[in-house]
Order: structure tokens, then sequence, then C-alpha cells
């Protein structure tokens, strides 16, 4: 069915269904009109009844406190307390005194109000001494102590009888300090009663009843106009001397106006139903319909169904609502697609990122070497098991460097030197538990908003730097073997000269000239030998590194004697040029000898016969510059870049280990220089060692000068 206001506009179509629902609303709003008066008039009784709950209790109040007064006031009496000591004084009682005191408190005393009932004199034990009238009913009178006390209601127990309360008040002796009792003045509850209806206001309020209730349950009847209604609400105020006042109103009665409007709105909510339902048929039918059809296909493309369209036939505002909504959900389906493409695409890689984290977090905790990460505060945040050691030693701040070029105090510390920030890259090689570690470090950049951190790498280098000290000891004792060869000659000679005058000092020779002669060839001769074996002794030794004062001129010159036997047989000149003006260096003599000895022997065997090795030396800014040059054919270019490499030998087997450079190399790295390749070609090669000045020192921190590979961490001492 077609919409027939469907090219109305809704400004038109919203006034009548707002007309429609505000017929409606008469019916709630009649009765939240009543409920409201209603609760309103609730509130004026609940309010009325406090107000007359507490003016009642005040009137209540004020009437005991006034027969409290008088009761204390019968105590304050001389004449009673003369009587009542008397009593107590007496050992059998004295008749005259019991009648004196009870005519007087019956004349003088109860006589004065028609409530005061009856009196009670009791002595300081609580025994009864005296009742007016004689048969007055003892019961319910109060444990005053020190102070006045109203006792509970007391129910007839007779139809002569009558309700009643008792007020109890201390009695004095006459001097102050005496305790004589107590005096109990019996009050007619019903008599009472009538005076505090007469006292109190009258009320606008339908009250059914207002009633006195005492502490142990009893009640006292004040006001009764009828008998409870089932409707009836009461209304309880608690008084101070532990009575409470109850007051009973009629609801019904009091709320009967409110009762009468609200069936008059009912009345015409039921007229106004028909027209409701008659005013509001277009609208559910062509208004909210439309609507409903959109709310549940929005709902299906909440749950998913982004093919779902509305049927948008009117030309009014329900109508554009509908097309702006297939609008709508053509555009999320097809940005949905694009998105469920994307997630795709996302979980793909996120599944790639995972497999790589996975992938590098077993190879960084399968590394041999350590490997921790320090945040800007020192903390590690990331290790494997191989740091440890080294992540234990930071937390204790126990890190002591063998080598550190960043701090010149001793012992160097390599806490502050490793976590610092400021530096890109550094090397420490430090000491812990007889373990040598060479550490980089680097900072690694930080994200917006925080700071960097420090990425330090440590590898164990004790047993590679054992090997190297085995590889250095193998290659002194290959470059020893060549030597040994041409050095028995050398040796020979001498020895020979040795025998030959040591024949001619046998006891037939008698000249002294021939035999100082002979002495003194002996003599040489021994010290050739033992110059030549002490180098010898020194090239096989392995000590561990020494700084001294030596003459780098003499050391050359040595290595120059040591290979000259070398040199003759393969016929090549060894030349030495000291060029340097100061030739006075420090280091270790026997270390630095070993370099030299390598470099020339290489030179040697690179030249052929009738060639030159030139040993020269020069000054530079920080030290000394030893230059080895051969006159040998070079070395090729496709070999150039890996003659510092352990074990690459260009000489045939058997003749070369290929550990000459690398350990000249490291050697010169130790005492701080540097060991390079000038220059290399068909004309020869030139090797050039940098050595810097430096103070005599014994290092003790040396690199694992032991076999055992463990450096003791003790401080640099200077040579006496």
């Amino acid at each position: 069915m077609r919409d027939p206001l469907g090219n109305v506009s809704v400004r038109w179509k919203l006034p009548l269904g707002f007309l429609a629902v505000c017929l409606v609303s008469f019916g709630l709003g009649g009765w939240i009109l009543t409920r409201s008066i209603e609760s309103a008039l609730l509130e004026q009784i609940e309010q009325r009844l406090d107000e007359r709950a507490v003016a009642t209790g005040l009137v209540v109040q004020r009437q005991q406190d006034l027969y409290v007064r008088r009761v204390e006031d019968f105590a304050s009496d001389g004449y009673i307390r003369a009587r009542v000591a008397e009593l107590l004084d007496a050992k059998e009682g004295s008749s005259s005194a019991r009648d004196a005191l009870a005519r007087h408190l019956a004349q003088n005393k109860l006589a004065l109000s028609p409530v005061l009932a009856a009196a009670h004199v009791l002595g300081p034990g609580g025994d009864l001494l005296l009742s007016v009238p004689p048969d007055a009913r003892l019961a319910g009178i109060p444990d005053s102590g020190h102070t006045s006390a109203i006792g509970p209601l007391r129910e007839p127990e007779s139809a002569r009888d009558h309700p009643a309360f008792t007020i109890a008040t201390p009695l004095r002796a006459l001097d102050g300090d005496g305790d004589l009792g107590r005096l109990a003045i019996v009050l007619h509850a019903d008599r009472w009663a009538a005076e505090l209806h007469a006292a109190e206001r009258a009320s606008a309020l339908p009250l059914l009843a207002v009633s006195l209730l005492d502490p142990d349950g009893g009640r006292l009847l004040v006001e009764s106009s009828e008998a409870a209604a089932p409707t009836s609400q009461a209304r309880t105020h608690q008084l101070a001397n532990g009575w409470s006042l109850e007051l009973v109103v009629d609801r019904d009665r009091a709320l009967e106006p409110v009762a009468r409007l609200l069936r008059y709105v009912f009345v015409v909510g039921a007229c106004l139903l028909a027209l409701v339902g008659l005013v509001l048929f277009f609208p559910l039918r062509f208004l909210l319909a439309p609507l409903s059809r959109i709310a549940e296909a929005a709902r299906r493309v909440a749950v998913g169904d982004f093919a779902v369209r509305v049927d948008a036939t009117s030309g009014d505002e329900i109508g554009e609502l509908g097309k702006a909504f297939n609008i709508m959900a053509a555009a999320v389906e097809e940005r949905t697609g694009g998105l469920q493409r994307a997630a795709e695409d996302l979980r793909s890689r996120e599944q790639e990122i995972r497999l790589e984290r996975d992938r590098l977090e077993a190879v960084i905790h399968s590394m041999e070497d350590g490997l921790f990460i320090l945040d800007a505060g020192g903390r590690v945040t990331l290790a494997n098991a191989a740091a440890q050691p080294l992540v234990d030693a930071l937390a204790a701040a126990s890190l002591r460097g063998l080598e550190c070029g960043h701090l010149d105090s001793s012992p160097r510390d390599c806490s502050t030197c490793l976590t610092g920030l400021h530096r890109d890259q550094q090397t420490c090689v430090l000491e812990r538990d007889g373990r040598i570690y060479e550490i980089h470090t680097t900072t690694l950049p930080a994200a917006p908003g925080t700071r960097p951190s420090r990425l330090c790498v440590s590898r164990d280098m004790t047993e590679r730097i054992a090997r190297q000290e085995t590889h250095a000891h193998q290659e002194r004792m290959a470059v020893l073997g060549e030597v040994a060869a041409v050095m028995a000659h050398e040796l020979n000679n001498p020895l020979a000269a040795i025998s030959m005058f040591g024949e001619m000092l046998e006891p037939g020779a008698k000249d002294p000239e021939q035999v100082a002669e002979c002495a003194a060839v002996i003599r040489r001769n021994a010290a050739a030998c033992k110059r030549t074996i002490a180098g010898l002794l020194d090239l096989a030794a392995r000590g561990q590194l020494e700084m001294v004062e030596f003459d780098l001129h003499l050391l050359l010159d040595e290595v120059k004697t040591l290979l000259r036997p070398v040199a003759e047989r393969a016929r090549v000149t060894i030349r030495l040029a000291g060029g340097a003006s100061d030739p006075t260096m420090s280091g270790d003599e026997v270390r630095l000898r070993q370099v030299f000895i390598n470099l020339v022997m290489n030179a040697l065997q690179a030249t052929g016969p009738g060639g030159c090795v030139t040993i020269q030396t020069e000054d530079a800014p920080a030290g000394v510059v030893v230059r080895v040059a051969d006159t040998g054919a070079g070395i090729p270019p496709s070999v150039r870049d890996r003659i510092f490499e352990p074990f690459f030998t260009t000489k045939g087997v058997g003749v070369g280990t290929g550990l000459g450079l690398p350990t000249s190399r490291r050697i010169v790295q130790e005492h701080g220089g540097r060991l390079a390749l000038d220059a290399t070609g068909p004309g020869g090669t030139t090797f050039s060692v940098h050595l810097v000045r430096k103070p005599a020192y014994r290092v003790w921190e040396a690199q694992a000068r032991r076999q055992a590979g463990v450096v003791p961490t003790r401080p640099a001492e200077p040579l006496a």
C-alpha cells in the first residue's frame, strides 16, 4: 500500500504525531499529577505528624518533669527527712514517728493533686519503711540510685485498681552526707493522661489515638477518637526519659481528595483512548513502519550482512533517508571488503614478523657470544645466557677493564664506560672470574619520546688469546728452526778457536804473553757463543708483557747480527739506517725483537741472491717509525688483503706457518702501535712499524699472557 502522505514533508507529519502523543500523555500526566499531589500530601501528613509528635512529646516531657520536681521537693522536706532518720535510728521502730510521717505525707503531699495516688518510703537497703495509704500496692519502683527516675507503667490488677507509674527520688540526711533511702510517689496514670489531653493543643489531623509507651512495653492511652482503621498510619516519637509517644492517623481519610482526582483522570483518559488510536494510525502505518524497516536493515548491517537494502519509493524525507541508507550500506560493504583484505595482509605480515622474532630470539639465545641491552638507567632489558656473568658483574658494578682507552684512572672501571650513552661505539677488554671478555658497545637509536639504549656484545677471549700465544710460540719455534741451522756454523768457529787456544794453554806453554793472548781469544769467542745462545733463548721464550726502556737501534742491530748468517747463506745484504734522533723507546724488548725478526726473515725469503734488505728508522709525531724494505718481486694483488690472516701463507708447504704477520701485528697493537703494508710491487715490498713513546710500566693486566688464560687484576706499577 502506497503512503498517501508520501510527498508530504515530515515537518507536517511530526506535529500530527506529536499531537497524538500529547493526547496519550494526558492519561500519564494525570496519573503523575495525582501521584505528585498524593506524594506532597503525604509529605505534609508526615510533617504534621512529626510536628504533632514533637509538640505532644514536649507537653508529656514537661508534665513528667513537673511531677519529678514535685517529688524531689517532697524529698527535700526537712520534716520528712527528720522522721525517716528517726525510723532508721530506732532499733524496733517508733510508732509515733511512723504515724506522724504518714499523716504528713497524706495531708501535706498527696492531697496537693488528685494525680498523686500513694507514697512509699524505702530504707537504704530497699526495705519498705512506710506506705501511704497502708494498703497501697508496692510495685514498679525504679532503681533511681543517686538521681530521680520514673518507673514503668503498672497495669491494674482488679476492677477497683487503676493504671499507675512511680517516680522515685533519693532521701538525704539533713547534714547532706547520709543516705536515708528513697521516696517513691505513685501517680494515677488515667488522671495524668486527662491532664495531658487538656494541656495538649488541638490538631487538624484526623488522629485515631495518642498513646504513651514505657520502656517495658506498657501503654497509656492519652487520646482516642475511634478504633484504628485498616489503613491507619502510626508514628512513634522517642522521649528523653526512655518513654515513647505513638500517634495513629487514618491515611485513607487524609487522601480522599487525591482519590477523587485520580478517578476523574482515569475516566477522561479512557475517553481519549479511542481518539488516540485513530490519530496514531497513519504515523504507525506510513511513518514508523519505514523507519522500522530501516532500523532492521541497520541491525543486519551491524551483524555483517552488508548486502541488505531498503525499498525507498516515497519522495519525502523518509524516502531520502532510505536512499541515503542504501548508499551508506554500499560504501560500508566496499570499505569492509578492503579492510578484510588489509586485515588478511596484516595477519600474514604479523605471522612473518612473529617468525622473524622467534628466529631472532633463537639466534640470540643460542649465540656463544654474550648479548645484552642496557636502558638509559643502566638496567638490563635483554640478555642471553652467555652474557649472564657480565650482567651479574654489571649489577655488582665490578667490571674492571684490562685495556680501556676511555678512562685514565687505575684500576680501570668499565661500568660507566659501557653504560655511557654519550659514546657511539667503543670496545673494552675486561676480566671477570678468571675469564677475559672483549665487549663491543654501540648506542641503539630510541623511538620518539624515549631515551636511547646501549647494545653490548661480549666475546670470551680466554681460549683465543691462549691459542694466539701458542701460535706465536710456534712461529718463534719455526723461525728458531731456520736460524738453528746457520747458528751451528756460527758456534763452530768460536768453539774451534776456544778448543785450539785451550790446547795451547796446556801445562807445556810457558810464555805469559802467549797465555794472555789465548785467554783473551777464549773469552771473546765464549762471549760470542753466549750472545748467540741468548738470542735464541729470547726468541723461544714465551713470557708476559713487560714494558722496559731500550735502545731501538741496538735492538735492530741485534736482529741484524742474529740473522746475518741467514742473509749470508741467501746471499742477501742487510743494511741498517738509523735515522731517528732519539732511539730510546719503551716496550717489551723480547716481543718487539720477535716482530722485527719476522719482518726481516720474510724480507730475506722474498729477496733473491744479490738483493738487499733495508731497516730504517724515522722520527714520527708521537714516536718512531721503523720501515723494513726488500728488493723482491712483491706481493701478488690477489692476496694482499689476506696477508694478515692467521695461517695464510704464500710460501711452500713446510716453509711458513702463516702466523708471522698476524702475530707481529698483534704484538705491535699491544704496544699501542700499528703494523702496515706501505708499498709492494716488482721493485720490492715495504712494511712499516709505528711505535708510540710510552712510560715504562710493568703491566699486570696484560692480554692473557699465561697458558691457563687467567690474568690477575692488579694495578700497573712503574719501574724503579
